[in-house]
């Protein structure tokens, strides 16, 4: 027969911060610890762009971006703008590469570099959140392709689709976007 205990009386009592977290912006304590965010939360709603990016392969070190698309979304997340802009990588794409994406050397030849691309693309996005499905693959190449630029990274949050995906669906085997599509039913 064993009992249960109650929680110490201080267990999830909230206070105010303690001054040894100058650090914390939280005005709240939980169980002793400031209750942090590494930014204050913002008030008014996102605004979010969601993009993709085509590659000549998977490897962010070794491959390069071939092709960027976007588009901006309102608070009822309708389009209001869209940015496209194929990239000149520098090196061949690959037979495999465009027969998937059906992008060769020649529709690369007079595209911008990536540091003009990336220019286009930080001028759309601004402070939006960005989204993608798998957004660490987009965001870690956009971060090579600046860094051999020698231009500034993207620094804006990101929200990645797979993870919410994964966590809020776990009983589906897959979680490609066709197959989100068809079990929300969206269109």
């Amino acid at each position: 027969n064993r009992r249960l205990r109650s929680p110490p009386a201080a267990s999830g009592r909230l206070a105010a911060p303690s001054s040894t977290s100058p650090s914390c912006r939280s005005r709240l304590v939980r169980e002793g610890r400031p209750l942090c965010y590494p930014r204050p939360i913002p008030r008014r709603r996102p605004q979010f762009v969601v993009l993709d990016t085509e590659t000549t392969g998977l490897d962010p070190h070794r491959d390069r971006v071939i092709d960027i698309g976007a588009v901006r979304l309102d608070a009822e997340l309708r389009v209001t703008a869209r940015f496209a802009t194929l990239v000149d990588p520098g090196i061949p794409v690959p037979l495999f590469v465009t027969r998937l994406t059906g992008i060769t050397d020649a529709d690369l030849r007079d595209a911008p570099d990536a540091a003009e691309a990336l220019s286009g693309l930080r001028e759309f996005a601004g402070d939006a959140v960005l989204v993608g499905h798998n957004a660490a693959f987009d965001r870690e190449h956009l971060q090579a392709a600046a860094l051999r630029a020698r231009v500034a990274p993207l620094a804006a949050d990101w929200f990645d689709t797979l993870e919410a995906a994964l966590l809020l669906y776990p009983e589906l085997d897959r979680h490609a976007l066709p197959i989100l599509v068809e079990e929300l039913g969206l269109s």
